[in-house]
């Protein structure tokens, strides 16, 4: 399984952390039934995860546009949930080939140390 996200210690935010980042790190998303059930449609051979799992967005905080966090790991590919605000779909992208990183192919932001 992929390890995506720090752990952020929710219980005393900085007074300067900005709404969107606490939608960032909080998961504002619905990974609604159906959202689930495609996910675990994704036909991706005997290695791919057999269970949704649920995080916190990966990407830095601050960061401007749509929040992502892979929702089932496909060995090679993912299976990420795209939202901001309330709207949330799925997309399915192979993984980052810069080794380590956690991240999709193609992302736009620097892969994390």
């Amino acid at each position: 399984m992929r390890h995506l996200t720090r752990v952020p210690d929710l219980r005393s935010p900085s007074p300067t952390v900005l709404e969107d980042d606490l939608a960032c790190r909080r998961g504002d998303y619905d990974l609604t039934p159906a959202l689930a059930a495609a996910a675990l449609a994704v036909d991706a051979g005997p290695k791919a995860d057999d269970y949704i799992s649920t995080g916190w967005c990966c990407l830095d905080l601050g960061h401007t546009g749509p929040h992502y966090v892979v929702v089932r790991d496909l060995y090679g590919a993912g299976v990420w949930i795209r939202w901001l605000g309330p709207l949330a779909d799925l997309v399915v992208h192979p993984d980052c080939p810069h080794g380590g990183c956690p991240l999709f192919a193609r992302h736009t932001w620097p892969c994390p140390d």
